[in-house]
């Protein structure tokens, strides 16, 4: 009997023992990192772009970084060219995912920008993808659509079928409106391009 009773205080005292030696070990798998900055540059050392978030929590195994109230900057030949915001994200590798509230400012035009409620962006890629209530506003432009990609490099917006949209320009008192399978919009030109299966709808406008 009291061999028994021997045996079942050391697996007792072992299991404890076990429970006690586990918890910091979670705890070590995660590290929080406060004013969080990381920069891309080119080969020719350009800065591409800067993530800024006030605090991420990286997870050391899967090396996963997850962002509070995150910031993206880009850049064209070291100046700012858009800037991205959200109510957090997550790097994965070179997968940046944005999520709540994400805007896109266009440096050139403070007054113009595009929401949407995710961004998916590969950071070895030039194209960003914007789903879920994407809108795009400026001084004259009202649209929106359900899918957008932006391309970094032509600086062309592509919004996906179903898209509606709105011209406003309140000194002309001029109100114009075009549903279509896609629009096209160029930040460098302010060209807006429509078009839709069969070439029923294929307007271009310039603003």
């Amino acid at each position: 009997m009291n061999k028994i009773i021997r045996i079942i205080t050391i697996l007792v005292v072992i299991f404890i023992s076990g429970c006690k030696l586990e918890t910091p070990l979670k705890d070590d798998l995660n590290l929080t990192i406060d004013s969080f900055t990381m920069n891309q540059f080119s080969e020719d050392g350009l800065k591409l772009y800067t993530i800024i978030s006030p605090k991420s929590n990286l997870n050391k195994i899967t090396q996963i970084y997850e962002l509070d109230t995150v910031k993206v900057i880009f850049y064209e030949e070291d100046i700012p060219k858009y800037i991205v915001t959200a109510d957090s994200a997550i790097l994965n590798n070179n997968i940046l995912t944005l999520d709540g509230n994400v805007l896109i400012e266009d440096i050139d035009n403070m007054g113009g920008f595009i929401k949407s409620n995710t961004l998916h962006w590969d950071v070895n890629n030039e194209l960003i993808t914007l789903e879920g209530d994407v809108k795009l506003d400026d001084d004259y432009i009202n649209l929106s659509s359900s899918k957008a990609i932006l391309n970094q490099d032509s600086d062309v917006v592509k919004f996906f079928n179903p898209v509606k949209y709105s011209y406003n320009d309140s000194s002309n008192k001029t109100n114009f409106r075009v549903s279509s399978d896609n629009a096209f919009y160029d930040f460098n030109s302010n060209k807006m391009l429509f078009s839709s299966e069969g070439e029923r709808v294929r307007s271009t406008l310039f603003f």
